[in-house]
């Protein structure tokens, strides 16, 4: 996983393509994400990796707003 991860990475900034990379810096319980887990995150908000299961989800709507066409490398 952790080279297509990278791969993809390098295709989005190849094609200037904007995204985020989404890092899970701290869980509690009740929880199956990890510290450390990662997602690259596009315009869409679809991720590509994984920060965590249905609690995650939640979310899926703000992912795509996160990302501003300056971020994009």
């Amino acid at each position: 996983m952790q080279t297509d991860f990278y791969d993809l990475i390098q295709t989005l900034r190849n094609t200037g393509d904007p995204f985020a990379i989404a890092t899970v810096v701290r869980a509690e319980k009740p929880t199956s994400a990890k510290a450390g887990a990662k997602a690259i995150v596009n315009e869409d908000g679809k991720l590509s990796g994984w920060i965590g299961g249905s609690c995650a989800e939640a979310y899926k709507p703000l992912y795509g707003r996160c990302i501003a066409p300056s971020w994009a490398a």
